[in-house]
């Protein structure tokens, strides 16, 4: 029966070893807060312990090729792994935490009904935050306890692989890996040993061998080597990495390469090919615009940009993306590439940024202060003859100095551009202006608008790189233009080079384009005129049309002197066209900006009295001023407003005539009627006043003889 208790004994004692040896195993895969007291912990024996006896322990390392435990852990020596070779340079410091009356009371089978005396876990020897998580197995993380119970110096493996700790006196040590050669990425979870522990096999199946000690424990922790990780995020912004809005990249193309320092002179050669973001290809993530790399071992990395699928941003294929593994494992850009614009390191993912250049056309609003940004924009109206101020905010890539093409054109529609040395200015932000050397400003093919080209865009906006310019312009509205819907809309289009080739050179033959429109309304007066019964045609008839204008305006007249009454006597007005019906009784004026006019009739037609008043019309059409962006690939190039998107917005109007709210046009319809009729000479009044006269003196001539008769008598 005793036999049975301590071969019983030392069994449980032996699965304590195995669970003791193991933990580093266990830590590698993932399991930071291991606890040992849930991992097989063995049972209490009544085995007699020799305390005479000092142990010792020792450790192993290797560079190991694969992941994975090498050998299973027995507290013995064991034969070299295959395949791997020793690790010298770990350093390992030990700590007693439990002494020899501990360990012989534990193991002595009774029950204690102190917390004292059960298994202790790693998680109890480290500093923990306020959720009870401990912040970081580092040795500088022990608690104080534990750091004054260290036992001898740090101990460093040799050139076989071995550190080894003796004359230690019975209890329970925890090992803390506390220094890492630089092929280490990652320091092994630290773990438990008991001085003494049983043996865990035996030879020949002899098994009166577990019935003893081990004094003397040797121990093979899995080492981490080379399997670093790095992240690609890939990042689409407008102008520079500050931009606000950040687009994730998808389907973006790298390749991976490594610096092969065992040549001389070191070369780069390709780890990885063909990895696109985005995807769940090989080893990338379905993260949108990431790429996942694992198990890379410590040495120096970079990435190049091969493809890009997302238009308008600009490939550079010169651009590497230097980083290094360190011997944490820990993704760390060298200190040459630190203050690269073009990516960043937050906690091992890199930010690779992917940049585009923007364009933004607006208008001044009619009236509008040239100073005030709420003035500019999308959609205004004016007359047909007025100068209209136009302004081109472009948004310079951060990689302009790279760029071969860069240039502007504008194509206005019932417009002419103004392009004079003194009437196209290019300003550094809306501010300075730049020098006009750097630039050469053409008439477009159709001599109505213009080409405004950047000779060297590298050299004259290096210093706008992620900035804005700004090119301010006028146009004069033709008189051909149109009143309807579509309006008159000035069209800004942005080319530029969109590939850098591996030389750091532009791939001029590579260009991207950027649209933008505004728009100019104007609009007309119809004037129908006809007799009362409104059928015929009234020709000949002759109307002055005014605009209702500020008193001051040049040109200005009171009204009272065009025959306005009451209040509107009393404003101010401007001639804007002399008008005459045609044959048709109709006419139209063309070109007005939004407002109120008066149709002031001045001649009519004959046997017809005149208007006794001038005739209001009110050109009262809404729009939209801005609208949202269409942001629309057509035929290559991006359209962020075009006419037939804002056509759904226009026009509004006080009226259910879907024809007004279509041609931009009012129609007046003004009846004439007649006079009063007066006798015609040589009619039948010509006869009556001719028989009265006869009466008269035929009536007279009576009288005379009447008198004669009276005087003989």
């Amino acid at each position: 029966m005793k036999k049975a208790k301590r071969f019983l004994t030392g069994l449980l004692s032996a699965a304590l070893a195995l669970s003791l040896c193991a933990m580093p195993a266990m830590a590698e895969e993932g399991t930071t807060n291991v606890d040992i007291s849930k991992v097989n912990t063995p049972q209490k024996t009544t085995s007699v312990i020799d305390t005479t006896k000092k142990g010792s322990i020792t450790i192993y390392k290797y560079l190991h090729a694969e992941d994975g435990q090498t050998t299973t852990p027995t507290g013995e020596k064991q034969d070299t792994p295959n395949n791997n070779s020793p690790l010298p340079g770990a350093g390992f410091t030990i700590y007693k935490v439990k002494n020899e009356a501990w360990l012989e009371t534990y193991y002595n089978g009774k029950e204690q009904t102190s917390d004292d005396y059960k298994m202790p876990v790693i998680n109890d020897f480290f500093e923990k935050d306020a959720t009870g998580k401990v912040k970081s197995y580092e040795a500088k993380d022990l608690t104080e306890s534990t750091k004054n119970a260290q036992v001898g110096a740090e101990t460093f493996t040799k050139n076989d692989g071995s550190a080894q700790f003796t004359n230690l006196d019975l209890g329970l040590y925890l090992v803390v890996e506390t220094t890492r050669p630089q092929a280490v990425v990652k320091a092994v979870t630290p773990f438990l040993i008991s001085i003494p522990m049983t043996r865990v096999k035996t030879d020949n199946g002899d098994a009166n061998q577990l019935k003893e000690w081990l004094y003397d424990v040797v121990v093979y922790p899995k080492n981490s080597t080379s399997r670093g990780e790095v992240i690609i995020d890939k990042k689409g912004v407008v102008g520079d990495k500050n931009a606000t809005e950040k687009e994730a990249l998808n389907n973006v193309t790298f390749d991976l390469e490594r610096l092969d320092d065992s040549q001389n002179p070191a070369v780069w050669v390709k780890e990885k090919t063909g990895l696109v973001t985005g995807t769940a290809a090989g080893e990338v993530t379905a993260v949108a615009g990431q790429i996942k790399v694992t198990g890379l071992n410590t040495g120096s990395y970079r990435f190049v940009e091969t493809a890009n699928d997302n238009k308008n941003y600009i490939v550079d294929e010169s651009k590497y993306y230097y980083f290094n593994i360190d011997d944490k494992g820990d993704v760390v850009i060298p200190d040459e590439h630190k203050n690269d614009a073009d990516y960043d390191n937050e906690s091992g993912t890199l930010i690779i940024y992917n940049y585009k250049p923007d364009l933004n056309k607006e208008v001044l609003k009619r009236g509008g202060d040239k100073e005030d940004p709420n003035d500019w924009v999308e959609a205004t109206d004016y007359k047909a003859g007025a100068t209209i101020p136009y302004k081109v905010t472009v948004t310079v890539p951060a990689n302009i100095t790279k760029l071969g093409t860069f240039k502007v054109t504008d194509t206005p529609t019932h417009q002419t551009d103004n392009i004079d040395a003194d009437k196209i200015h290019v300003y550094h932000n809306d501010d300075k202006e730049i020098d006009s050397s750097n630039y050469i400003v053409a008439r477009d093919n159709t001599n109505k608008g213009f080409v405004l080209t950047f000779k060297n865009p590298g050299e004259a906006l290096a210093s706008d790189a992620g900035k804005t310019i700004t090119i301010r312009y006028k146009a004069t509205l033709d008189d051909d233009a149109v009143t309807t819907i579509e309006g008159n809309p000035n069209t800004v289009e942005l080319e530029y080079t969109n590939r850098i080739g591996s030389d750091g050179q532009p791939v001029d033959s590579s260009t991207d384009k950027i649209h933008d429109d505004a728009i100019v309304y104007t609009f007309a007066v119809n004037i129908v005129k006809t007799a009362a019964d409104k059928n015929t045609p009234l020709s000949g008839v002759e109307f002055d049309l005014y605009e209702e204008v500020a008193e001051k305006t040049e040109g200005a007249v009171l009204g009272s002197t065009i025959g306005m009454t009451g209040e509107k006597a009393e404003k101010y007005y401007k001639l804007v066209k002399h008008l005459t019906t045609d044959g048709y009784g109709k006419v139209s004026a063309s070109g007005l900006e939004k407002g109120t006019y008066y149709l002031v009739e001045t001649k009519t037609a004959e046997g017809y009295n005149l208007l006794k008043e001038p005739v209001k019309v009110d050109l009262n059409f809404v729009y939209s001023e801005t609208w949202d962006e269409r942001k629309e690939y057509v035929e290559g190039a991006l359209v962020k407003h075009d006419v037939d998107y804002n056509r759904q917005n226009a026009f509004e109007k006080g009226t259910t005539n879907a024809t007004e709210l279509t041609s931009g046009s009012i129609t007046a319809n003004i009846i004439n009627r007649k006079g009063f009729d007066l006798p015609t000479t040589g009619g039948f009044g010509t006869l009556l006043f001719s028989g009265i006269g006869v009466l008269l003196v035929v009536a007279g001539v009576g009288v005379l003889l009447s008198l004669k008769k009276k005087n003989r008598a």
